[in-house]
């Protein structure tokens, strides 16, 4: 008898397949037949049992049936085919926008471990209703190339900003990933942007025992109707959000994080600040800007001449910063990570999955990855033409 455990997978018995899910929010299917080609078997919750067989022949057979699997992998919200980026995939975690790791050649680094929301937020920038395609990253990849950057900075006092395509709190690695991130010695701080609905206080306690820092909520109203409305939610409950963040600034590790929508929100803002006040804790207003990709809820946004006027009347009507760092807030600049293509370039490139937007593949050379768009092809080595290189951030079109 060979008895395999898995501490990401759980298995269920589902017709003439079984349903594997992974990371607590993909899930993808093996068939039985072939599972049966290895050797009779069962399953009991992360693990599958083969009776009778060499054990390996079992290991190598059973992770080439998996491998296959993952090609099949999806989300539970939306059902999205799903990409997992992890140490074998060949896909670098530095070049491509939504998945793994940017870096602004400061002190602070932000870091992408997947593409998912458990919100629709009337006023959200990526917008990944028009993105049908998902990734989610391996934590321990995500932890090696982060250890690389912050040594290759050299500094010490980096800060470590979770803020993904989507909502951090759905990844199920993500104690483990701030406990090992914590142990790096020039990260002095772990932040995360998060809309909190996912907290509970056993789940903040968890993240802080792990080495978390800071939980940038995104609170955008106080009341009830308004805060559905931008949150794009009927279920969105403000008073569990409420109450996460007395508990999270009795802790004293809470920022709240309005973006301001002109029109829509104006008369929350003060609220909020209010509130904030009240618990003691920074409040940094962000300016709606419509993006290229995002939603547009209002037709004109607010100039960034009359936003800092108001942020400045604000200041005084509320007697409280508005503006400018926080406490604990430390911004310094570091070495610039060395671009190996520039705008213009024309490379040679592998293609390896499909990126977010439709038509979109993800490239890979000289490890970057880089988005190619209207990419007519799906796989094979091609040619590209470079049209943006900031931060190493690569985008680029076949040639």
């Amino acid at each position: 008898m060979v008895e395999l455990s898995f501490k990401d997978l759980t298995f269920r018995d589902i017709e003439n397949k079984i349903k594997i899910s992974f990371l607590n929010l993909y899930y993808f299917y093996l068939d039985k037949n072939e599972l049966n080609k290895i050797g009779d078997f069962e399953i009991d919750k992360n693990k599958i049992i083969f009776k009778n067989i060499d054990e390996r022949k079992v290991g190598r057979k059973f992770n080439n049936l998996l491998s296959k699997g993952f090609t099949g992998l999806k989300n539970r919200i939306g059902n999205k085919p799903t990409t997992y980026v992890h140490m074998n995939s060949g896909i670098p975690l530095i070049g491509y926008m939504p998945v793994g790791i940017v870096d602004k050649n400061v002190s602070l680094i932000e870091i992408k471990p997947l593409t998912n929301c458990n919100l629709a937020c009337t006023f959200c920038s990526v917008d990944l209703s028009k993105r049908p395609h998902d990734f989610v990253v391996e934590k321990d990849y995500l932890v090696q190339e982060v250890k690389k950057l912050v040594g290759f900075k050299d500094i010490s006092g980096v800060e470590i900003n979770i803020n993904p395509h989507g909502e951090p709190t759905l990844y199920a690695d993500l104690v483990d990933l701030v406990k090992d991130l914590s142990k790096i010695k020039q990260i002095e701080v772990i932040s995360m942007n998060t809309n909190a609905v996912l907290l509970t206080k056993k789940y903040v306690d968890d993240l802080i025992e792990a080495g978390f820092t800071r939980f940038n909520v995104s609170l955008h109203a106080l009341d009830s109707e308004k805060a559905k409305y931008l949150a794009g939610n009927k279920g969105y409950d403000i008073k569990k959000i409420i109450e996460i963040c007395k508990y999270i600034a009795k802790k004293n590790k809470l920022l709240i994080a309005p973006v301001w929508v002109q029109g829509d929100n104006d008369e929350e803002i003060p609220k909020l600040i209010e509130f904030g006040k009240e618990l003691g804790v920074p409040i940094r207003i962000q300016n709606f800007q419509v993006h290229k990709m995002g939603k547009k809820p209002v037709k004109k946004e607010m100039n960034w001449d009359k936003f800092y006027s108001k942020l400045k009347e604000l200041e005084k009507e509320h007697n409280m910063r508005l503006i400018g760092d926080f406490e604990g807030f430390k911004l310094k600049k570091t070495k610039k990570l060395p671009a190996p293509f520039k705008k213009d370039d024309v490379i040679t490139a592998k293609l390896k999955c499909a990126g977010e937007f439709p038509g979109e593949m993800v490239a890979v050379a000289e490890n970057r990855a880089i988005s190619v768009l209207n990419c007519s092809k799906t796989n094979g080595i091609i040619k590209l033409k470079i049209l943006r290189d900031k931060y190493n951030i690569f985008v680029g079109k076949l040639v």
